[in-house]
């Protein structure tokens, strides 16, 4: 037996291994994914679009695009907020 051979070779296991994810969402799932993705950046604009624009307020996403390089930004937590009511 070698240096780096041992008496006993475990196999690799991974804790909280579960089954693999599908590579593709259910087609119902995937589609209320995609809608969901493509109206949150929108929030509630319905509400308050109005309001920020008498105000000549900027929206939050154009605050950041001003104060951060373009394409270093990157929106975490997309869909965080997805459950209330008042937003998409």
């Amino acid at each position: 037996m070698s240096s780096t051979e041992t008496a006993h070779s475990a196999p690799e296991s991974q804790p909280n291994a579960g089954p693999a994810p599908a590579a593709e969402p259910h087609p119902r799932h995937g589609q209320r994914l995609q809608t969901a993705r493509e109206r949150a950046p929108l929030g509630n604009l319905h509400k308050e679009g109005e309001k920020l624009a008498r105000q000549n307020k900027l929206f939050v996403r154009e605050r950041i695009a001003l104060l951060v390089d373009e394409g270093s930004f990157v929106e975490d937590g997309l869909l965080a907020n997805a459950s209330a009511q008042d937003l998409p």
